[in-house]
């Protein structure tokens, strides 16, 4: 089963909006909070909420983004495609 997902209506210092999932501790007050769904995989609920908020990223304690995944994928695929000399 999925888990249940909330973005942060007001955004932090640098403009960011967070995505939390219920059970986190850094969930915002009932106010302060958006629900987005149910989610599998907290990379859905994160495109979820960037329908709402451009900027929205995942929370660090609850659903941190693989950023460092991504810049080897990228860095892999960019490698096949160079030509050897």
């Amino acid at each position: 089963m999925g888990k249940y997902y909330y973005v942060n209506t007001k955004a932090g210092s640098a403009g960011v909006y967070r995505v939390h999932t219920a059970h986190c501790p850094s969930l915002p007050s009932l106010n302060d909070r958006f629900f987005l769904g149910t989610f599998y995989a907290p990379l859905d609920a994160i495109k979820q909420a960037r329908k709402y908020y451009a900027y929205a990223e995942g929370c660090k304690t609850c659903c941190p983004q693989r950023k460092n995944k991504e810049k080897i994928i990228k860095n892999q695929s960019v490698t096949t495609i160079m030509p050897s000399c």
